[in-house]
């Protein structure tokens, strides 16, 4: 959700430094300071450009930039050959769309076919405790886990969907149960998170959420691994606009 917002204030920055350019070119007489005059100008300059150039010949680019700023250029979006069939510009549009009160349902339900399972990513399991302790972690299969005071793990047994990573200090978790809960207990107070790190990457990303139980208490953990593909593949920039559009449009977007 962090990148989502991310992203969402440079787009807003970049659209509002666009007004204030517009608003310095044409020499619109605002007071120094006054914002609100200075966008309020801009919209209707912007209003008039489209209006020259017509929305039937502005770029795709423009076109949704328009839609996104005032509204307008609806038809042509839907009628462009990016719309339904380019991630990135279908999200975009999702975003104007909602913003105008548009019904949205169509593209909704073209964003939400093109999720996939993510590729290219390691996922690993973190076990915590300032004590050694031993752990069980259920999933489809057990696990036996004992942890050491150096926080290294010195036993794992049981089934087949972790296994030992980095010096065994983390377990990475098997591709073929990503899909799962796992559901993990130690007789000691702990903590557990997940990390992920992309193949062929020295780079490690921590996962925001972090849980922690006292002594035979339990935390749940489960991958968060889907993406939005373009071409057959998880696009991960498109991915970041279609999740923001899906979640200014209400759906919930934890798992990408």
């Amino acid at each position: 959700m962090k990148k989502l917002v991310f992203l969402f204030s440079i787009f807003l920055v970049l659209i509002f430094f666009t007004f204030f350019v517009i608003a310095e070119e044409h020499d619109i007489a605002c007071d120094d300071g006054d914002a609100d005059c200075k966008v309020d100008k801009a919209y209707s300059c912007l209003n008039e450009k489209i209006d020259d150039k017509t929305c039937e010949d502005l770029s795709s680019e423009e076109r949704v930039f328009s839609l996104l700023a005032t509204g307008k250029c609806k038809a042509e979006i839907l009628d462009d050959s990016r719309y339904n069939s380019d991630l990135r510009f279908t999200s975009q549009a999702l975003l104007g769309l909602h913003n105008f009160g548009f019904n949205t349902d169509e593209t909704e339900e073209w964003i939400l076919s093109q999720e996939r399972a993510s590729s290219g990513i390691d996922w690993f399991l973190e076990i915590e405790s300032l004590e050694q302790t031993t752990c069980v972690v259920d999933s489809s299969g057990s696990n036996n886990v004992v942890i050491g005071e150096d926080k290294k793990i010195s036993s794992l047994t049981g089934g087949n969907c972790l296994s030992l990573a980095h010096g065994g200090y983390w377990l990475e978790i098997n591709s073929n149960c990503y899909s799962e809960n796992f559901t993990i207990s130690c007789d000691k107070q702990f903590l557990t998170t997940l990390l992920y790190q992309k193949q062929g990457s020295d780079t490690i990303y921590v996962s925001e959420k972090t849980s922690s139980s006292s002594a035979e208490g339990s935390t749940e953990e489960k991958v968060n691994s889907l993406c939005f593909r373009e071409g057959g593949f998880c696009d991960y920039e498109g991915s970041l606009w279609a999740s923001l559009a899906l979640s200014v449009s209400g759906k919930e977007v934890s798992s990408y």
